[in-house]
């Protein structure tokens, strides 16, 4: 009986070491920053972004107006100092 619960007890373990290490890797490679939307084209459903920092972001959407204050929740994609082929991954309006 005892044996039985040690490999619990090392199998919940090992479940609660590799879940940190998750969640600490998708903090590691994710980020959010605010913007103002400063188009949208309807036709195309295509909203454009521009961050704090000036920088222009584009993605698919609706329900987004010109002067909104959008929130984005960014994926690094492992590449730390480039911010060019970073993605968005969620946009929620800040109200």
């Amino acid at each position: 009986m005892k044996r039985v619960r040690d490999m619990v007890i090392g199998v919940i373990g090992a479940l609660v070491v590799v879940l940190i290490l998750g969640i600490a890797g998708w903090y590691e490679t994710h980020y959010t920053i605010t913007g103002t939307v400063v188009e949208v084209n309807t036709f195309q459903e295509l909203v454009t972004v521009e961050d704090n920092d000036g920088n222009l972001w584009e993605f698919y959407g609706t329900n987004f107006q010109v002067n909104d204050t959008v929130k984005m929740v960014m994926d690094t994609n492992c590449t730390y100092n480039d911010i060019e082929d970073d993605e968005i991954e969620k946009v929620n309006v800040v109200f």
